[in-house]
This record gives structure tokens, sequence and C-alpha cells, in this order.
């Protein structure tokens, strides 16, 4: 999860203008996508990483419900503000994750929306399992920029 800040110390050339060009036509922009992954890692550090802890169930709102909130925020900061926060609030995630409360339970069992095994995989739900989830997340949307980047630069 540590590499998403360097992904995001390497977009600090942006300008805002770039910033807001959708990656396709329909598609969301550079900037839409670095605050829904805000709004993702605001969610686990307040909500799930809390509840795992006390309670061993998480609970993940519908994406939509969260990918609208977050969508919302976008016009709230300028690309460099909200690429500083981003790496700010990761580190703040991070920085939690490596608390011995929270090593101490990171293999342990848990459930995500009442379930206690991912239906994809079959795999038991940790929070390591969650945040391995997250980090291919990440991945995902990292190289949709990059790629967009790469075009953009032809």
């Amino acid at each position: 999860m540590k590499r998403y800040n360097d992904f995001l110390e390497e977009l600090v050339f942006l300008d805002e203008k770039q910033s807001d060009l959708p990656l396709a036509k329909g598609k969301w922009s550079t900037k839409q996508i670095i605050s829904h992954m805000y709004g993702w890692d605001l969610y686990l550090l307040e909500t799930v990483l809390p509840a795992a802890l006390s309670i061993k169930a998480v609970s993940f709102p519908s994406h939509d419900e969260c990918n609208a909130r977050s969508l919302k925020n976008t016009e709230t900061f300028r690309f460099e503000k909200l690429i500083q926060q981003s790496i700010h609030l990761r580190d703040r995630l991070l920085s939690e994750l490596n608390t011995e409360k929270y090593l101490l339970i990171l293999e342990q069992p848990l459930t995500v929306n009442g379930i206690t095994h991912c239906p994809k995989n079959g795999t038991q739900y940790t929070l390591a399992y969650l945040m391995h989830e997250f980090a291919d997340h990440d991945y995902q949307h990292s190289n949709q920029i990059i790629n967009f980047i790469k075009i953009q630069a032809k």
C-alpha cells in the first residue's frame, strides 16, 4: 500500500487542467480517481480499522454510495492539495496499520457485510486480506492513470 504514495508523488507535474481530463469518454479524470481513492482510505481509517479491532466485523457501503461521496469532494480541493492530502491520509492509514494492536489482528478472521469468506475465491476474510484487496485496487487505478498519461504524452 506504500507504493501508492510513491505513485502520487510522481503526479505532482500534472496541472489542474490535465488532472481534470477524463481518461476516456464517460470515464473519470485523474483527479476524480485520486478523490475516489482518498474516500476509500478515509473509510478504511475511520470505519474499517476500528470495527475490525472492536467487533471483528466490518461493513462496506455500496460502491456507488461511497464513490458519489468521493466525487462530490473532487471540487473541494485543487489537484496539488488533493495529492498532498491523499499522501498524508495514506501515511496515517499505514501508520495505524503498523501499530501493535492492528499487527496482532491482521490474520484473525473477520466478517465483511456479514460474510466470512470472499465470494470470488473462497478466502477467509482477514484485515490482511482486505488490505491486499485495496492494494490491488490501488494498482488498477494507478495503471489506468499511467497509461492515460503515456497516451497524452505522444
